[in-house]
């Protein structure tokens, strides 16, 4: 027992990544046994999926084996883990597969080291690798000192004794050192993973085998009742359905929420168990249930006359009223044509009342069209004078600046009153600058130049649109006369 106690303790220090390094070689896949009994079996459609990956990244990781002469088969080893790989390899019609050489003492640890690793791993074969760790761990370290042999009597123990061994004896200490995996997570695996082996079988591959709530429930009921879910799920896949029905046979009671109509049956059924006898008769008279036998009328009696009931309209109260009115006979050919003939005259008047109204409405369309080509041309050159996209729009100085250019002023006054004086749209020099002549606007060009502002410009244009004629009289030294008068009259 030290020695296989040991053993375990080398193989952490394999796992956790130690000074032990392996060779990669490559092996004919058809010198590899893959051993019946492997905690993970193998998915076919998985294997497919991770064939055309391998087809196009390559193979990444290589597989584990170990030397070995499987069953007289001539294979010289025998798979530890990667049966994924190896099949996917076989799908690819590949004859060598890239692998590592480990030793067989090692090969179930290997094995369960490697699955667990896997992030996307159901929570179903999650526990299936726990419960073989579990077994392997008391095998190398169930000693007698816990009581007695642990080794026979773990099987056989309650769910209750195999949790207080595990958390007595440090298993989850070396849980949580090897896997990462916390006490809690440990115990809930293992109760997974302890689940009838057929359930497991039936549960494989679908919804619930990552669904922990589900399989938690399912392993508080008995070995016997999840042998039942599992035959049931053969005939009806859906476990939820599966639940809501018991089964006898194994004291199974009902699960989960009811349809509406098992429900009220099962309503129906306790009431009626727990209604004494001699009151179940006037229950079924209430709600009709038993068949009351009918007196024949007498023959001695005459034969009702029948009564009209206000408001009756049935269809058998009129026959009654008029028996002939419900008589026909069948129609000749005569009839026939005429019917027909009235049919394609109706039909002949809808078709000329539709082709009517279709021309009329081309007609109106063809004399309004004339109107619609100028609105259509209108609004296609409006659209083309907007501004394009991406091109931002002119600000209001440079939209001023353009308008008094093509106004008539020249582009040296315009740009003086636009950004020297900074006048605006509405201002009066800005209606008026465009009545004056070349000249005389290169005068006020050159006495904003000056210095002069806004008021005195306006004042200059005023007088020279007043006395044109005289316009040229004044020089240069007359105006800033003009100008420093002014100045003085202004008020500070």
């Amino acid at each position: 027992m030290p020695e296989l106690r040991l053993l375990s303790f080398q193989r952490v220090s394999v796992l956790k990544g130690g000074a032990a390094l392996v060779e990669t070689i490559s092996i004919p896949i058809d010198k590899i046994h893959v051993p019946e009994d492997r905690i993970r079996p193998v998915d076919e459609a998985a294997a497919h999926a991770l064939a055309r990956l391998i087809e196009r990244e390559g193979q990444l990781n290589p597989i584990a084996v170990y030397k070995s002469h499987a069953k007289g088969e001539g294979r010289q080893y025998t798979l530890i883990y990667g049966g994924r790989r190896l099949r996917a390899m076989e799908i690819l019609g590949f004859k060598e597969i890239n692998a590592v050489l480990r030793l067989k003492a090692e090969a179930l640890m290997l094995e369960i080291s490697d699955n667990l690793s896997v992030a996307n791993l159901p929570q179903l074969e999650k526990g299936e690798h726990v419960v073989r760790y579990v077994e392997w761990w008391i095998e190398c370290n169930g000693s007698p000192g816990w009581g007695g042999d642990r080794r026979s009597r773990f099987q056989s123990e309650t769910l209750h004794e195999k949790s207080e061994y595990l958390k007595k004896s440090g298993f989850y200490k070396d849980l949580s050192g090897n896997f990462s995996i916390s006490k809690t997570v440990g115990w809930r695996l293992f109760q997974i993973g302890s689940l009838e082996r057929s359930l497991r079988d039936a549960l494989r591959g679908t919804r619930y085998a990552d669904d922990q709530g589900r399989l938690l429930k399912l392993r508080k009921m008995s070995l016997p009742q999840q042998a039942g879910i599992a035959e049931a799920l053969k005939i009806q896949p859906d476990l939820d359905r599966v639940l809501r029905i018991a089964d006898p046979t194994s004291g199974r009671q009902s699960v989960g929420r009811m349809e509406t109509g098992d429900w009220r049956e099962k309503q129906f059924t306790d009431a009626w168990a727990g209604m004494p006898r001699d009151r179940r008769a006037a229950a079924l008279g209430k709600i009709g249930a038993i068949m009351k036998p009918i007196d024949p009328w007498p023959a001695s009696f005459p034969s009702p006359l029948p009564i009209p009931v206000p408001g009756n309209t049935s269809p058998l109260w009129r026959m009654m009223q008029n028996p002939y009115a419900t008589l026909s006979a069948k129609l000749t050919y005569d009839q026939l044509e005429e019917m027909k003939a009235e049919i394609e005259s109706e039909a002949d008047e809808l078709a000329y009342g539709a082709q009517s109204l279709s021309d009329k409405i081309n007609a109106e369309e063809a004399a309004r069209r004339e109107t619609f080509e100028k609105q259509r041309a209108k609004a296609k050159a409006a659209k083309s004078r907007k501004a394009k996209r991406g091109r931002p729009p002119d600000p209001p100085r440079v939209k001023l600046f353009k308008k008094l250019t093509k106004q008539g002023v020249s582009a040296g006054l315009a740009k003086r009153l636009v950004y020297t004086l900074e006048v605006q749209s509405d201002f009066w020099i800005t209606k008026e600058a465009h009545k004056l002549s070349g000249n005389q606007q290169e005068e006020i060009s050159d006495l904003i130049d000056s210095g002069c502002d806004l008021e005195d410009a306006a004042y200059r244009v005023m007088k020279i649109l007043q006395k044109p004629e005289e316009a040229g009289r004044y020089s240069a030294i007359d105006v800033l006369w003009d100008f420093d008068q002014r100045s003085i009259l202004k008020p500070f």
